[in-house]
């Protein structure tokens, strides 16, 4: 794994949207379940991809790994980021004058 590649902020938001969305759903969230939720975007993401997202997401306090039918979870910095950029969404269509 690559030390110094970078990961923006509309990828982290991203990833961590998706493994909320199938947290909501009931489901243990995973690196699978992940790549299958990205298939509904216009570029979807690559087990590869989202196998290396995960780490630096990991890596930076946003989500625990758990192996098994633990999975993947958001920790508190992480919904508080997720939150954030919801926020930040809001706020962009509301100051945004067209469409």
């Amino acid at each position: 794994m690559g030390c110094c590649v970078s990961i923006s902020m509309t990828t982290i938001s991203l990833v961590l949207e998706a493994i909320h969305a199938i947290s909501e759903t009931g489901e243990t969230p995973n690196r699978k379940k992940v790549v299958d939720y990205t298939q509904q975007w216009q570029k979807p993401f690559t087990d590869q991809q989202v196998r290396r997202r995960l780490d630096m997401l990991e890596n930076r306090g946003y989500i625990v790994k758990s192996r098994g039918r633990f999975g993947t979870k958001l920790t508190q910095a992480g919904l508080q980021l997720l939150q954030d950029t919801e926020k930040n969404k809001k706020k962009s269509k509301e100051t945004t004058p067209y469409p």
